[in-house]
């Protein structure tokens, strides 16, 4: 284990003692292993300079992200804001998302969110399951059990497509219509078919998901419903953006943004 301390459930790091030091030479290592290795000196130089306000140092995996870390302060501690300014002076990883709060205010992991930029989605939807199910603590008390997971997924899948309905309009679809960016828009559409299938799924209980694999996991549960041959419509159109016959790019957008309003509306019947 990576750090010892009195009294404590420590982290499930389990690496070597001779490579515990928090300076780790990470220009030979692969992908995962730099990705590790990043993630063991942030949680190395975090302890050093916070150890007496730290209940807690989690991390999270997340089906839509590279996925962050849940780091808990003890309730009695002063000046949050300036705890979580030491933080982000330990240089977290690029690309993870940072969730800084005292133990008592777990509750907000529940909490629908806001979209992530650059993602465009909300990874509060998910992080409490993944947290508890798949999640590591990396030092201090294991506090996954005390994350809350919300059961209302109506309410959050109304919330989704409200959502897209608002925001992916007016600051996305349409901006990317005007930039004549449509490739990067059918990319963008097709990540949110898939995020929609995700928290669709939620209601069926359904939480351990692969961006990849969604499609699949979604017509176990929807099959021969309007909102699957919309699905297969688009699809099918962004496989032609690959063919020989240099399809109609500027078309292809428009269709794409159309199967994205029919699906938001087919969806929103389940909502009901």
């Amino acid at each position: 284990m990576l750090f010892d301390g009195p009294q404590r459930k420590l982290g499930l790091i389990d690496l070597p003692r001779e490579e515990r030091a928090p300076i780790v030479d990470t220009e030979h290592l692969t992908l995962t292993d730099r990705a590790r290795a990043e993630k063991v000196r942030f949680t190395a130089r975090l302890i050093a300079r916070l150890r007496p306000k730290l209940e807690s140092v989690m991390y999270y995996p997340h089906p839509f992200t590279r996925g962050g870390f849940v780091i808990v302060f003890k309730n009695e501690i002063k000046g949050l804001i300036d705890s979580i300014a030491e933080v982000y002076r330990c240089i977290p990883p690029p690309d993870l998302s940072i969730h800084c709060l005292r133990r008592s205010e777990l509750f907000e992991l529940a909490l629908p969110g806001l979209p992530l930029l650059p993602h465009y989605v909300s990874e509060n939807l998910h992080l409490g399951l993944a947290l508890r199910h798949k999640g590591t603590v990396l030092y201090g008390l294991d506090l996954r059990a005390e994350i809350p997971v919300r059961k209302d997924f109506g309410v959050l899948l109304a919330n989704h497509i409200e959502g897209c309905m608002m925001q992916q309009r007016a600051h996305c679809l349409l901006t990317w219509l005007q930039q004549r960016q449509y490739l990067l828009l059918i990319d963008q559409v097709d990540r949110q078919f898939r995020y929609l299938m995700g928290t669709a799924l939620l209601a069926h209980d359904v939480w351990d998901i692969q961006m990849e694999t969604l499609p699949e996991q979604f017509a176990q549960y929807f099959c021969d419903q309007p909102v699957m041959k919309t699905w297969g419509l688009f699809d099918h159109l962004r496989s032609t953006l690959y063919s020989d016959n240099q399809p109609d790019h500027h078309a292809a957008a428009f269709e794409a943004v159309w199967l994205l309003e029919r699906f938001l509306g087919e969806l929103k019947e389940y909502t009901q």
